[in-house]
C-alpha cells in the first residue's frame, strides 16, 4: 500500500509539474471488459458459496486528462475515470441470474510513446482504485486499490482531433465484508476500448 502511494504521488508531482510546458488531451471512449473465472474464498451476499465464480462480458465508458511533455516529448501523464458493468454467471458451478457487478475504476499512469507521422504508439501502466460493488437483493461493496497496463494507437485525423484504441489489463484484490462474514477475490479484467481525443 505505501509503495502504491508512493507511485501515485510521483505521477501528481510529474503533472503538476509539466503542465506549463505540455500538451494538454482529453478523451472519451467505451468499450468491452473480459473477466476470466476465479475463486471467492467464502460466501458472503450475493456470492452464496465459495468457489470458482464466472462473470458475464461486460461493456465500459469514461473519460482521460492527460499532458504529453514537451520537455520529455516520450513521456506523458495520464488519469482515467470509468465505469465497468458487468454481472455474475455462475458461482461454483451453478448458473445465477440477477447479480449485478459494477466497478467504478480511477487510475493515473505514466505512459511511453512513438511517434511516426499521423500514428501514435503509446505503452505503459500505473496505479489503480476500484470501487466495487456486487448486489442482487443484498449487496458488498469494496475499495481496492490495485494496478493497471495499458497500450494502444492513436491517429490524427485533423491537427486537433484524433482516435484512439487501446488495450488494458486490470487488477485488485478485493474482501466483501457482510454480517460478520468476509470474501476474498482477486479480479483480473481485459478491456478494449475505442474513443477520441481532442488536444489544446
Amino acid at each position: 500500500m505505501k509503495r502504491t502511494a508512493l507511485v501515485v504521488a510521483a505521477i501528481l508531482v510529474l503533472a503538476l509539474a509539466g503542465v506549463a510546458q505540455a500538451e494538454t488531451y482529453l478523451g472519451v471512449y467505451g468499450g468491452y471488459t473480459y473477466i476470466p473465472k476465479e475463486d471467492i474464498d467464502h460466501a458472503v451476499g450475493p456470492f452464496t458459496s465459495s468457489g470458482e465464480i464466472e462473470f458475464d462480458n461486460g461493456y465500459l465508458a469514461g473519460g482521460k486528462l492527460g499532458y504529453w511533455m514537451k520537455t520529455l516529448p516520450w513521456l506523458a501523464v495520464e488519469f482515467n475515470v470509468w465505469n465497468t458493468w458487468s454481472g455474475l454467471d455462475k458461482i461454483a458451478g451453478s448458473s445465477v441470474s440477477d447479480v449485478d457487478l459494477n466497478l467504478l475504476n480511477f487510475s493515473g499512469s505514466l505512459l511511453l510513446q512513438y511517434v511516426c507521422g499521423s500514428v501514435r504508439a503509446y505503452a505503459g501502466g500505473g496505479a489503480l482504485g476500484t470501487w466495487a460493488e456486487a448486489k442482487d437483493s443484498v449487496s458488498v461493496d469494496d475499495l481496492a486499490i490495485g494496478g493497471l497496463g495499458q497500450a494502444g494507437l492513436e491517429y490524427l485525423i485533423v491537427p486537433n482531433w484524433s482516435i484512439f484504441a487501446e488495450y488494458r489489463y486490470c487488477w485488485n484484490s478485493f474482501e466483501f465484508d457482510k454480517s460478520g462474514d468476509t470474501g476474498k477475490i482477486d479480479l483480473g479484467r481485459h478491456e478494449g476500448l475505442a474513443g477520441i481525443n481532442f488536444r489544446y
